[in-house]
């Protein structure tokens, strides 16, 4: 048995945590849908980051004191969420908005 899960979290015998960070980003996303009908209401945009960052960002960050993360693994975690914010604010990729707007 090379994996088993823990706490929640997979834990690998040979150290990776390829696996593990893309089941954060798979729970992540089941949480952001859940709260679909918060996130399409037409409550205040700034409510709405809240209820993100309260709810779902801990669902994509749980364990990760333990985790020793490469820069793509990072960069891949941060897509994750300005993914879920676009689809907060509504913005398609393709209209090509810069993260700072």
């Amino acid at each position: 048995m090379e994996e088993y899960v823990y706490l929640g979290q997979t834990v690998s015998v040979n150290g990776g945590i390829g696996r593990e960070l893309k089941a954060r980003r798979q729970k992540a996303w089941r949480k952001f849908w859940s709260l679909k009908g918060v996130f399409k209401s037409k409550m205040s945009v700034k409510m709405k980051i809240k209820i993100l960052e309260s709810c779902v960002i801990p669902v994509l960050c749980y364990g990760a004191e333990t985790w020793a993360l490469t820069l793509s693994q990072v960069t891949s975690l941060q897509r994750t969420r300005r993914a879920m914010e676009r689809s907060i604010l509504g913005v398609k990729r393709r209209e090509r908005m810069s993260n700072k707007e």
